[in-house]
């Protein structure tokens, strides 16, 4: 079963972050804890860490994106797995 990784909150203050960069591409091995992508908040560019292992099967969110906490931005899962469009 595929994994929602979503934008966790980043500090008490943060409501949105821009997603600057996609680290792994679509099809690419994923390992927990592994850097997937790059975003920036009001006072810091950092690394977003995966919450799960496996394939990066879709990224749902274009870089150079903002987008509030809590957001859908990727599934991870096993390649085939079906997931929302």
């Amino acid at each position: 079963m595929s994994v929602e990784v979503k934008m966790p909150d980043l500090g008490t203050t943060v409501e949105s972050v821009v997603l600057l960069k996609w680290l792994k591409q679509v099809g690419e091995a994923v390992k927990r804890g592994e850097p997937l992508c790059e975003v920036q908040t009001d006072k810091a560019n950092t690394e977003l860490e995966s919450v799960a292992k496996g394939t990066l099967l879709k990224q749902v969110i274009a870089e150079n994106t903002e987008i509030p906490v809590g957001t859908v931005i990727a599934y991870i899962g096993e390649p085939g797995e079906n997931i929302p469009e």
